[in-house]
């Protein structure tokens, strides 16, 4: 019984870590994406530089 709980722990683990990982890579991906203006189609320097000419 003890054999099972732990093979259970270590899948568990195992694919709590894929999760993870999988998450941070979408997030790195998205963060990718907002920060080179691809999401939007306007860089995010550029809306920065925009605003402060605004003042």
């Amino acid at each position: 019984m003890s054999n099972y709980r732990a093979l259970r722990q270590e899948i568990e683990q195992h694919l709590s870590d894929r999760i993870t990982n999988d998450w941070l890579e979408e997030a790195e991906a998205r963060d990718r994406d907002l920060t080179s203006g691809e999401a939007i189609g306007y860089p995010a320097s550029q809306v920065f530089t925009d605003l402060n000419e605004c003042k």
